[in-house]
């Protein structure tokens, strides 16, 4: 009798200590560009899952990490459970600071439940959880144990919870993704403990990131500029770019990047090319500033890349260097206006070579004809599927011997919409005006998409596209220029090749987007996750009938031709992708 007293009052005594030992909440702050989340981490329901993600916080892992992943009910053909859940983590890091993976925590012993905004951990098999995590929208019953989304049974370890910041978290899972992969990952400006100094703020030498990208191309075209096939012209090179790049970010308010690239072109055809180790120059030197509280803004000051909306005004800085570089050199500001609402404004000056800054081996190669500046201010608004936005941005071009003086100003609106799941239209419409040497100029343009995603319904395609361009062209009958400018966009928007046969009507102006149209339709397949396939079709037009000089690339009268696209996409690891294009 005394024995089993003893035994009832050390187990109670046991009790009372553990009770007295337990690990209140704690709370964790992930800012993001998107805004900040706030999630309560259970060390008491979940110890060692809980424990093993305060780790990473504390030891400031995560500095380095994003949300990349975002499954939707859109984006999970041929699954029998569909889920909804935003990934974050370090998979995206090319060496990422890992921990030893640690024991499964089901829902059955800790009592938590995959609800709506509950914070649990990425695994394959059960005990390989490390640093990768998900946070649940809406209730997720099929991840707990015994759910049907993991075939093990074993269901997932939930944590923790989001409390503030569901909206960041519905609105990272909006962005605009490759099947599940977000195509710009939401970087963690930082993430801490509640009440803790930012990583940057007590380690600023630790901030590094180094990176390094090598992109190998093999180009063979046969008289893509005259469309000729008597010509015989036809060409064969390789081209291999490499970056090196630093980036520092001592705080979640401060960052400096630099970029050091380079491409080697060796010409295989006609026989004889020769072999043009080519300029080592500065590609990015920026240093970008977060101030502000209630309405935070950037400001960014240097070489940089800028793209706006789907790229018909503002992509390009450099289009006649090709493939080697876009940037821009500018100063820019994006100041967050909250409810989803962003203005950027921008200066920048472009030089016919690059001026600027330091270059190795120089080759004096141009960028574009004449110098260019132009400053800009853009308003937009709304989420992901509906969103809208407005810009003007005005161009000054000096003249030259062959062209004459540009000054532009290009006022431009563009929406999206998703009317129904699975469904987005798209459209932007923009008027220019100004003067073009000793003439007026009056341009317009227009470009519109559709876009279906069939998700489930048609799992190997993943996207069926179709829409319309138009780029107005001039009437030489009169005094005004009619002919669309493309702004700061001379890329390969619709096809990589057609740039080139652009350049032939247009006096040798690589990528000059005018008096063209297209009515196109699109099909993008997803074969796995590594392989991807896409088929486009260009039924190409002139708004302007031919004026008789421009040669076989003009087609014939207002038809220019059908342009037919075959490519294929695969990626190897996170780190080795390429695609081939016909």
């Amino acid at each position: 009798m005394k024995f089993s007293a003893a035994l009832l009052l050390l187990a109670i005594m046991g009790g009372m200590s553990a009770a007295a030992a337990q690990p209140a909440p704690a709370r964790v702050r992930i800012k993001t560009e998107l805004g900040d989340i706030v999630l309560e981490v259970y060390p008491d329901k979940a110890p060692l899952t809980a424990a093993n993600f305060l780790k990473y916080v504390d030891q400031g892992l995560f500095r380095e990490g994003s949300f990349y992943r975002v499954v939707r009910p859109d984006n999970q053909p041929g699954a029998k459970v569909l889920i909804e859940v935003i990934q974050g983590g370090l998979a995206l890091v090319d060496h990422p600071p890992g921990l030893p993976p640690i024991a499964h925590e089901t829902t059955l012993t800790t009592g938590l439940r995959h609800q709506d905004g509950v914070l649990s951990m990425a695994r394959d098999q059960p005990g390989t959880a490390s640093s990768e995590f998900f946070i649940c929208i809406g209730d997720q019953p099929e991840l707990d144990f015994g759910g049907k989304r993991n075939p093990d049974g074993q269901g997932f370890s939930a944590f923790g919870r989001v409390v503030e910041g569901r909206d960041v978290v519905r609105a990272i899972q909006k962005q605009p993704a490759q099947g599940q992969m977000l195509l710009k990952p939401v970087l963690f400006l930082s993430v801490n403990r509640e009440g803790t100094a930012a990583w940057g703020q007590t380690d600023p030498g630790s901030t590094w990131r180094v990176g390094l990208d090598e992109r190998f191309r093999y180009i063979t075209w046969d008289n893509v500029q005259t469309l000729d096939r008597l010509a015989k012209a036809g060409q064969a090179f390789l081209l291999l770019r490499t970056r090196f790049s630093l980036n520092w970010r001592p705080s979640g308010r401060l960052e400096a990047g630099f970029r050091l690239a380079n491409e080697v072109r060796q010409v295989l055809v006609p026989s004889g090319g020769k072999f043009e180790p080519n300029e080592v120059f500065i590609d990015n030197l920026y240093v970008r500033w977060r101030m502000g509280k209630e309405r935070p803004f950037d400001l960014t000051l240097g070489r940089q890349d800028m793209f706006l909306g789907r790229g018909l005004l503002l992509a390009e800085g450099t289009p006649l260097d090709e493939t080697r570089s876009a940037y821009f050199n500018a100063l820019r500001l994006d100041v967050d206006l909250g409810g989803h609402q962003l203005l950027t404004g921008f200066v920048c000056y472009q030089p016919e070579r690059d001026n600027l800054l330091p270059v190795l081996n120089s080759q004096k190669q141009r960028l574009v004809e004449r110098p260019e500046a132009g400053l800009g201010l853009d308003y937009s608004w709304g989420e992901e599927g509906h969103k809208a936005g407005a810009s003007f941005i005005y161009k000054k071009a000096e003249s030259s011997s062959i062209w004459p003086e540009l000054s532009l100003l290009t006022l431009d609106g563009r929406g999206i919409l998703s009317p129904w799941p699975g469904l987005t239209l798209e459209g932007e419409a923009a008027v220019q005006l100004g003067s073009r040497g000793e003439s007026g100029l009056g341009a317009w343009g227009l470009n519109m998409e559709s876009r279906w995603e069939p998700g489930r319904a048609l799992p190997v395609l993943r996207q069926a596209a179709g829409g319309l361009v138009f780029l107005s062209g001039d009437d030489p009958g009169t005094k005004r220029w009619e002919g669309w400018v493309p702004l700061f966009s001379r890329w390969p928007n619709w096809s990589e090749s057609y740039i080139f046969t652009l350049a032939a009507e247009n006096g040798g102006r690589l990528a000059e987007w005018t008096n063209f149209a297209s009515v196109f339709g699109r099909l993008d397949f997803e074969l796995t996750r590594q392989l991807g396939l896409n088929l486009a079709f260009h039924r190409l037009l002139a708004p302007r009938s031919s004026s008789g000089t421009w040669g076989p690339a003009a087609g014939d009268g207002r038809v220019r031709g059908n342009l037919w696209i075959f490519g294929m996409k695969f990626r190897f690891s996170k780190n080795l992708a390429g695609h081939f294009l016909y």
